[in-house]
């Protein structure tokens, strides 16, 4: 496509005869591909496989996990190396996608325990991360420096 583009013009060989096709004689059609999204700059074309996998899904999942607890912290105006407890009353997905990335999680968001709640904690705000009802509870960990 490159070469013709330039040239205006492709030369094939069907069996032994050599066919020379001009700009009018080809029609380019372009459509989307499902699950692919596409850029090109005229010179340069990328493709990018857009398809989330469970992985990928479970990875955002506690991404936003850790982004509502940060908001949480900022908000009770706890300092950046205050270390935390978690509690959580959420669906089995969400606690699967925080449990697969819980090293992460307790990092970025200084946790030193997580509890996963079998009811609403009393005190908690109601947060939603993909679709679904999360509560989160945060107090600051008895045990800080």
């Amino acid at each position: 496509v490159v070469f013709f583009e330039k040239n205006k013009q492709i030369s094939l060989v069907l069996g032994k005869k050599k066919i020379v096709l001009f700009e009018e004689d080809l029609v380019f059609k372009t459509s989307p591909v499902p699950g692919w999204s596409v850029a090109s700059d005229g010179v340069v074309t990328l493709a990018l496989d857009t398809k989330i996998n469970n992985e990928l899904l479970m990875e955002g999942v506690s991404r936003e996990f850790i982004n509502r607890v940060q908001n949480m912290r900022k908000v009770a105006d706890f300092n950046v190396v205050d270390f935390i407890d978690i509690f959580v009353f959420c669906n089995t997905k969400t606690q699967t996608s925080i449990k697969e990335n819980l090293g992460r999680v307790m990092s970025e968001v200084m946790g030193k325990n997580i509890v996963f709640e079998k009811n609403k904690p009393n005190i908690s705000e109601e947060v939603e991360i993909n679709g679904s009802k999360v509560y989160i509870a945060i107090k600051l960990n008895p045990h800080n420096g």
